[in-house]
């Protein structure tokens, strides 16, 4: 899949839909438009329950373009640390794509997403009043 049809859809979905709840899509016959409706209502649900909105996703989006913008868009805006929803997408290189921005933390930091600081290891600073035998009081 070619990023000018990523593109295509971001420019669809994104664009003049008129505002509708969750059930509001569902009830919509199954075709492009429920598909697009449901892709710009899903990916908040990925906030509260992550495993049920994927669920949603795979049995309620026919289209798999559809499918992927909403794992590239939760991989981008919900969870960009661990790249959990770049496995979920299905052309190789959205998912490619999608990988490359997990790995880039500055990235996050533009989405207001801090990553986890990194493991002490050998000859990491502890933070104060860390070392052995110091007072923080002091």
């Amino acid at each position: 899949m070619a990023r000018g049809a990523v593109g295509a859809v971001f420019t669809l979905l994104l664009g003049c839909a008129p505002e509708r709840e969750l059930g509001d899509c569902l009830a919509l016959e199954r075709g492009l438009e429920r598909d697009e409706c449901l892709a710009l209502r899903l990916p908040d649900g990925f906030r509260q329950d992550p495993d049920g909105s994927a669920r949603l996703v795979e049995a309620e989006i026919a289209d798999p373009l559809v499918r992927d913008f909403v794992y590239l868009r939760v991989a981008q805006e919900i969870d960009p640390v661990s790249g959990r929803w770049c496995g979920a997408i299905a052309a190789a290189a959205v998912a490619e794509r999608c990988l490359e921005l997990a790995r880039r933390p500055h990235l996050h930091r533009r989405l207001g997403v801090v990553p986890p600081p990194p493991a002490p290891g050998p000859g990491a600073v502890p933070p104060p009043g860390g070392l052995p035998g110091s007072d923080p009081g002091s």
